[in-house]
């Protein structure tokens, strides 16, 4: 007896199968090979592009020598087909912006990601003498595998990846302190001034902050949906969202009076 998978079967709309054992086998193959598909579109990524990521921590740990720390690399590329080659660049920049010391490293990546550490010694052998806040910049790019340069040619090899037309570049920086920095001036704060709503009674939760910090807390939205986009809907049965403009006598005059009258400082609609 010939055998028909579950994709020529639903190519030949002709051939008859009266075999209800087969009839159900088939049934069930289908069932089976659908959920499997809705499945594993379920679990796909959001993101399905090369992505590289920079932990850098912003002061050293406690005994660290010369404030020496580790960088931490992070690459990624969900479900791509081929196996790919990473080139990277990592910088230190001082306060001014200039080079204090750069690493290249060149790594192979297949689905799923990798995790790359880079050490820095600190501020030995008159490394970053000056004290404030460096730069520490990642650039990245990813391309299909290619045999991996000796390690003479590792920088060259670099370069010409992260500069190529086609290539998929990723940049990322982060600060860090070294050594010791003066605390920053901050000028005199006022409180923002907000009209009276029948509420204010409650202004004891709209108050200077607590420990003398220079700052106001405020009460407000900064996201919110009206009934020109896909909110407006009766609070009683809100959901994640409503048909789009489906209440436009909710719009947002509406919603800025409700925010007033009840005691919002803020509030920002979309």
């Amino acid at each position: 007896m010939a055998a028909y998978s579950a994709a020529s079967f639903l190519c030949q709309p002709t051939l008859m199968l009266k075999n209800p054992t087969i009839q159900r086998a088939i049934a069930l193959l289908l069932i089976a090979s659908s959920a499997g598909s809705c499945l594993a579109q379920a679990s796909s990524p959001d993101h399905q592009e090369f992505e590289a990521s920079l932990q850098v921590p912003f002061r050293a740990a406690a005994g660290a020598i010369a404030e020496a720390r580790s960088f931490t690399l992070r690459f990624e590329y969900p479900q791509v087909e081929q196996a790919q080659t990473v080139s990277w660049r990592l910088e230190l920049l001082d306060p001014a912006g200039a080079l204090v010391q750069r690493w290249y490293g060149v790594e192979s990546l297949v689905k799923g990601g990798l995790a790359v550490q880079v050490d820095w010694a600190g501020r030995q052998f008159g490394m970053a003498a000056v004290d404030g806040i460096y730069q520490v910049r990642l650039s990245a790019s990813s391309a299909v595998a290619t045999e991996l340069p000796s390690h003479g040619v590792m920088a060259d090899f670099v370069e010409a990846s992260l500069n190529q037309a086609d290539a998929e570049l990723v940049e990322q920086s982060w600060e860090m302190q070294v050594g010791a920095i003066p605390a920053p001036k901050l000028p005199a704060f006022k409180a923002l001034a907000t009209p009276a709503s029948p509420l204010k009674a409650r202004s004891a939760l709209v108050a200077p902050a607590a420990g003398g910090l220079p700052y106001t807390v405020y009460l407000g939205n900064l996201h919110s949906q009206t009934g020109h986009s896909d909110g407006g809907g009766a609070i009683g049965n809100c959901n994640g969202e409503n048909h789009p403009q489906s209440n436009m006598n909710q719009g947002p005059a509406q919603a800025y009076q409700y925010a007033m009258n009840r005691g919002l400082d803020i509030l920002l609609t979309s």
